[in-house]
C-alpha cells in the first residue's frame, strides 16, 4: 500500500518512546530514544540547519579537517576481565569455593571455550593525549567497558588495522592485535586552544572565533578523524589563520579551506554516519562519534536587539525563538528554532514553580537576584561582585551562619534542590556539590538577566518588575499556543486520513503529553492531558483560527483500550504493519542516503550492523 509523503511525514515519529514524569513539576514528557534511524535523522538535519544559521552571522568560514598519524593516534588497549574461583575443603570434608580470581587477560591471549558468547571488555588508553580531570588535578587515561563477543571483538581489530600493517608504537608492549583506535576531543579542544593563543601573539589580542566539529570514523579501517568549521567576523583573523593553523596541529596531516555554501550540511550529515556503524561506536561513551561547537554559537542571530518599543521587541523575540526564524538562503526558506538549552535561558523554568506559573518564576528569579543585598546586611562583602561563583561562595557562607534564613533563601535553598536546610548541622553533606546545586541556579538567573539586558545579579530590578513579569507570561503563552496549534494540526491530519492509521497519532509529535485543547470565554486555554481526553474526560471542541471547528471522533476515543488492535480484523493489522515498514524503509534510506562515503561503504561492506 502506497501512502501519500505528507502523511508519512506527519506520522513518523520514533518508535521507541517513552513517557517520563519531572517529579519537580509533575509535567508528563515523552522522551525519544535517540538511537534509532529517525532520532538519528533528525539530529543530524537540525545540526545542519543550526549551523547554517548560525555561521551566517559570519563574514569568514573555513573548512578543517584534522587527521592522525601513527605515532599520535588515540588507541585502546582490549583486555578480558576472566573470573576465577579456587576451590577449598571444609571441615567436614566436602569441597565448598572458596576465593574469587579476577584477571585481566589481552584479548590475543584469551582462548574461551565458546568465541561467540558475550565477555566482558576492558577498554583503557595507551596512545595519544591524555585528558586531564579538573577534580582531581591529574592527567587520567580514557576507560570504559563493554561486552562483546571474542569473535566480534577481534574482527572488529583486524578491520581497525592499515593496509600497509604499519606498527603503532605502543604495540611493542600490548601487541597490535590488543588495540583500537577511537575519537579522542581533547585534540580537538587542544587545538582550538593552540590557535587562539597564536592568534593572540601574532595580532596582540583575543580576536573572536567560534567554531563547529564533528568526529568521524574512516569508512575502510575506522581510523579516527575531525570536520571542524572556523568562523568569525575578523579580516584580521582571516589573514593569519592558516598561517596559526599550520603550527596548532602536529599529530598527523590536515586540510585547511575556505568553507563553501555546503559546508554546514556536509559537516553536520556526518552525524548521520552513527547510524550504520557498528554496535560498539554506537553504544560505548568512549568510542561515540560526538558534535562539539564553542560558548554561544548557536546563539548567534539569536541575541535580543531592544526597539523604540521594548514590549514589542520582547514579543517579537520569544516568537522567533518558539514558533522559529525564516533564514533565506539562495531564495529558499529555511525555518530554524534554537537550542532549547537557550530558549530556557529566555524562558525560564524551575523545579519549585510549576511551568505555567509566571508569579512563582518570577519571584525566583526576584530573589536570587536579590541575594547578595541579604548578604551584604548580614556583614558579608568580602567577595567578587562580577564572578557568579564568588557570589555563590560567599553566598553559601551566608546560610551556613545565618540561623534564621528568610523566606527568600529558603525559596532559594528549594529552587537549587538543596534540600538541606541548615549545612553546618548536617556531617553528610558534600560542599562541593551543595555549592555546585547552588551555582547552576544563579548562572542560569544571569544568563537570563543577561540576555534581556536586565541588571545583573546583585542590581537593582525594581524598575524591571513589569518588563519581567511580562516576558515570563508571554513566554507560557505562546509556549502554550504553539502546543495547541501543533496537536490540531496532528488531529486534523487523524480526521483527514483512514481510521487505520489513528493509532500513530496516539503519543504526541513534538513530547509534551500534557496539551491545550480547549479555548475558554476568557481567552485562557485548558490543559488536559490527551490520555484524558481520549478518554472521555471532558467532551472537547477544538478552535481554529479560520473559524473551523474539529470535533474529536468517537473512534480516537476508543483508542485507549489496549485490547483495540487486538479486536480489529486481520486487514487492520496488516495495514499497521505496512506503514510501519514504511516509515522504517523511509528513516533507513535518509539516514544511508546522508552517510559520507556512502559507494566506499556499501563497495566494501563496511558499515554494517555488526555487533
Amino acid at each position: 500500500m502506497k501512502y501519500s509523503p505528507d502523511l508519512l511525514k506527519a506520522v513518523d515519529h520514533c518508535q521507541h518512546r517513552s513517557f517520563i514524569t519531572n517529579r519537580y513539576t509533575g509535567q508528563r514528557i515523552a522522551v525519544d530514544c535517540g538511537q534509532c534511524d529517525y532520532c538519528i535523522h533528525k539530529k543530524a538535519k537540525k545540526a545542519s540547519v543550526r549551523v547554517k544559521t548560525a555561521g551566517s552571522a559570519f563574514k569568514y568560514s573555513w573548512f578543517v579537517t584534522l587527521t592522525y598519524d601513527n605515532e599520535h593516534i588515540p588507541l585502546m588497549n582490549c583486555e578480558v576481565l576472566h573470573s576465577e574461583y579456587e576451590d577449598a575443603l571444609g571441615i567436614s570434608g566436602d569441597k565448598v569455593f572458596g576465593y574469587e580470581r579476577h584477571d585481566y587477560i589481552p584479548v590475543s591471549e584469551y582462548h574461551p571455550d565458546d568465541s561467540s558468547r558475550l565477555r566482558h571488555i576492558f577498554f583503557t588508553q595507551v596512545q595519544g593525549t591524555v585528558p586531564f580531570d579538573r577534580e582531581i588535578k591529574e592527567y587520567v587515561p580514557v576507560r570504559d567497558n563493554w561486552f562483546l563477543s571474542m569473535d566480534a571483538i577481534r574482527s572488529f581489530i583486524r578491520k581497525t588495522q592499515a593496509v600497509d600493517n604499519s606498527v603503532y608504537p605502543a604495540a611493542e608492549q600490548y601487541g597490535i592485535n590488543n588495540l583500537i583506535p577511537f575519537l579522542n576531543y581533547v585534540d580537538v579542544q587542544n587545538y582550538i586552544k593552540r590557535l587562539r593563543k597564536h592568534l593572540y601573539t601574532i595580532l596582540g589580542s583575543y580576536e573572536t572565533l567560534h567554531f563547529y566539529a564533528v568526529g568521524e570514523y574512516g569508512p575502510v579501517h575506522f581510523r579516527p578523524h575531525y570536520h571542524i568549521l572556523l568562523f568569525s567576523n575578523s579580516k584580521e583573523v582571516s589573514e593569519v589563520l592558516r598561517q596559526c593553523h599550520d603550527k596548532s596541529w602536529k599529530l598527523g596531516r590536515s586540510d585547511f579551506q575556505i568553507a563553501r555554501g555546503g559546508a554546514s550540511s556536509y559537516v553536520a550529515s556526518y552525524v548521520n554516519s552513527l547510524s550504520a556503524a557498528p554496535l560498539l561506536y554506537r553504544s560505548c561513551r568512549a568510542f561515540r562519534p560526538r558534535q562539539r561547537a564553542s560558548v554561544g554559537f548557536f546563539e548567534k542571530g539569536e541575541v535580543f536587539e531592544e526597539g523604540e518599543d521594548v514590549y514589542h521587541a520582547i514579543e517579537q523575540k520569544i516568537d522567533s525563538v518558539v514558533n522559529g526564524r525564516i533564514y533565506n538562503f539562495n531564495g529558499i526558506g529555511v525555518k530554524s528554532t534554537p537550542p532549547m538549552s537557550y530558549i530556557r535561558t529566555l524562558l525560564p523554568r524551575f523545579s519549585s514553580a510549576r511551568y505555567d506559573d509566571a508569579v512563582a518564576i518570577a519571584r525566583v528569579i526576584r530573589v536570587v537576584a536579590d541575594a547578595p543585598k541579604r548578604i551584604a546586611r548580614f556583614g558579608i562583602i568580602d567577595y567578587n561582585s562580577g564572578s557568579i561563583l564568588s557570589i555563590v561562595r560567599a553566598y553559601y557562607q551566608y546560610i551556613t551562619l545565618n540561623h534564621k534564613l528568610t523566606n527568600e533563601d529558603e525559596i532559594v535553598l528549594h529552587a537549587a534542590r538543596c534540600l538541606t536546610r541548615c549545612c553546618n548541622s548536617s556531617s553528610d553533606v558534600d560542599i562541593e556539590s551543595y555549592i555546585n546545586k547552588l551555582y547552576r541556579l544563579f548562572l542560569y538567573v544571569s544568563k537570563f538577566l543577561r540576555n534581556w539586558h536586565l541588571p545583573s545579579i546583585g542590581g537593582n530590578l525594581d524598575s524591571y518588575a513589569n518588563r519581567i513579569m511580562f516576558i515570563i507570561k508571554t513566554g507560557i503563552e505562546y509556549e502554550k499556543k504553539a502546543d495547541y496549534v501543533r496537536m490540531c494540526d496532528s488531529l486534523r491530519i487523524q480526521e483527514s486520513c483512514e481510521f487505520s492509521l489513528l493509532r500513530y497519532f496516539y503519543l504526541p509529535a513534538y513530547g509534551c503529553e500534557v496539551s491545550t485543547v480547549k479555548e475558554e470565554e476568557n481567552g485562557e486555554f485548558s490543559t488536559f492531558t490527551i490520555r484524558d481526553v481520549m478518554s472521555g474526560a471532558k467532551s472537547t471542541v477544538l478552535h481554529f483560527d479560520d473559524s473551523r471547528t474539529l470535533l474529536l471522533s468517537p473512534a480516537l476515543f476508543r483508542l485507549v483500550s489496549s485490547s483495540f488492535k487486538s479486536s480489529q480484523p486481520a486487514s487492520y493489522n496488516d495495514c499497521c504493519d505496512d506503514l510501519q515498514r514504511c516509515l522504517n524503509n523511509r528513516n533507513e534510506t535518509f539516514c544511508r542516503s546522508m552517510i559520507k562515503h556512502k559507494k566506499l561503504n556499501d563497495a566494501n561492506n563496511i558499515f554494517n550492523r555488526m555487533v
